[in-house]
């Protein structure tokens, strides 16, 4: 909490009201500056501990408005029983509230009395003076002040002229108020919608091939996979089948949430063309997606344009030091090194969901050797782009592979995550990114 000044106590019987009121004001527009460390209750505290001395009153309370009642929020000497919640028209504070009109009440003038009781001791009540605070012609609550003396029109004008500066304190704290309150609700939200997301990750995960099951089927490799939010529009596939092996990388449309569920409808098909329908052959795997995405979604929506990417490999073993590779894919381009030479093998260019309808993708036959290396990779890595928006490319992933790959999986591994972290310094993540590297 800021240092505040002391307010000066000064004589209510100056014969210079308006300096007196004026400089009053200045002392009071500091003692209510709001900060970040004060509750609306201990700012209102703070306000009266200066005010009712200043006045040389016993009693006082401020209340705020809510939807249809006032309530209290801040009081000086209120002891027994105090109402802290009240009606609009109900009782004096009640009655100002209703009317935007001060009521101001002399008891030695009228046949009730009014008293207080302080400590073991009661005090006669002479005046009380409940005064609206309005700010842009609206209620923002009422001040009410009790004295053993007689109120001066100085002391009221005083008053007046400050519940003005009060008015407009509390609808700036009503309104910070407010905003915290919806900032509570939103950060309460994105906890539970983080959450979810989180869990979804989880069963996501649940899908992949484990680490230790790829690097028993390739003791060689190594994977990195980077969603670019918590859950991922990529997911890689690895499966045997006897001397043979399929590998691939798939891309969704989008990432996040959306790209994730995507994955997992790519997933099933992908999963019901090789254990239920018997397919090792890429291109009738991938024809077999293409048309189960329109069958599910295209024709419940004409409009549905999301789709996927992909590269699948069938790995066959033939000899000890010799490889059948069969490869196909839509929209995908497969890296690698044969005979210590750089290659890379684009796919059909059609993509999964494209308008061409009874579209049929095509295994290309490659024959590669033991020690040689295969690189899939989702377009997450090729794309990714410096602060500068240089992105890494092609031609800077080839020279990557061509440099790097004569090393062990393990370091391998490491030297393009480097250099991927490098490239990117602060720069936002741009797609999601999965590279999986294999040696035969």
């Amino acid at each position: 909490m800021h240092s505040l000044p002391s307010v000066t106590n000064y004589t209510l019987a100056s014969n210079d009201k308006d300096h007196w009121i004026l400089t009053q004001l200045d002392l009071f527009a500091k003692l209510m500056l709001f900060n970040e460390s004060q509750t609306i209750a201990t700012w209102g505290e703070h306000l009266l501990e200066h005010l009712v001395p200043l006045l040389h009153g016993v009693r006082a309370a401020l209340y705020c408005k809510t939807a249809t009642t006032l309530t209290l929020v801040a009081g000086y000497a209120l002891e027994g029983e105090v109402q802290t919640v009240i009606n609009i028209g109900e009782g004096i504070a009640g009655e100002v509230a209703k009317t935007k009109a001060k009521v101001l009440l002399n008891y030695n003038d009228m046949e009730v009395h009014l008293s207080v009781g302080v400590g073991t001791t009661t005090l006669q009540i002479n005046s009380l003076l409940a005064i609206p605070l309005v700010f842009n012609e609206q209620l923002q609550g009422v001040l009410e002040l009790m004295w053993l003396q007689s109120i001066t029109p100085k002391e009221i004008e005083f008053l007046e002229r400050l519940s003005e500066r009060i008015a407009a304190t509390l609808n700036i704290i009503a309104a910070k108020e407010q905003l915290i309150e919806k900032n509570r609700d939103i950060e309460e939200k994105n906890t539970n919608i983080i959450a979810s997301i989180n869990y979804a990750q989880r069963i996501q995960s649940a899908f992949l091939p484990k680490l230790d099951y790829l690097q028993k089927i390739f003791p060689d490799s190594f994977l990195i996979y980077i969603p670019k939010d918590i859950v991922s529009g990529d997911f890689y596939w690895v499966s045997g089948h006897d001397n043979k092996r399929l590998v691939g990388v798939i891309d969704c449309t989008g990432h996040g949430v959306p790209g994730a569920f995507m994955s997992l409808i790519g997933h099933g098909l992908l999963s019901e063309a090789i254990f239920q329908q018997r397919i090792l052959d890429p291109g009738e795997i991938v024809t077999y997606i293409n048309n189960g995405i329109r069958e599910k979604l295209l024709n419940s929506d004409k409009s549905f344009q999301d789709g996927m990417d992909l590269g699948l490999c069938l790995i066959e073993e033939l000899s000890e030091n010799h490889y059948s590779i069969l490869y196909a894919g839509a929209k995908h381009v497969l890296f690698g090194v044969t005979g210590s030479k750089y290659f890379s093998l684009k796919s059909d260019r059609t993509a999964i969901n494209s308008i061409k309808q009874n579209h049929r993708y095509t295994s290309t036959q490659l024959l590669m050797y033991k020690g040689d290396t295969l690189y899939f990779s989702t377009d997450g890595f090729l794309d990714q782009s410096n602060p500068q928006r240089k992105r890494i490319g092609t031609a800077g992933f080839q020279q990557l592979i061509e440099e790097y790959w004569k090393v062990s999986a393990v370091l391998q591994h490491k030297l393009f995550l480097k250099y991927l972290q490098e490239h990117q310094q602060h720069a936002d993540q741009r797609d999601d990114i999965t590279l999986l590297m294999l040696q035969l």
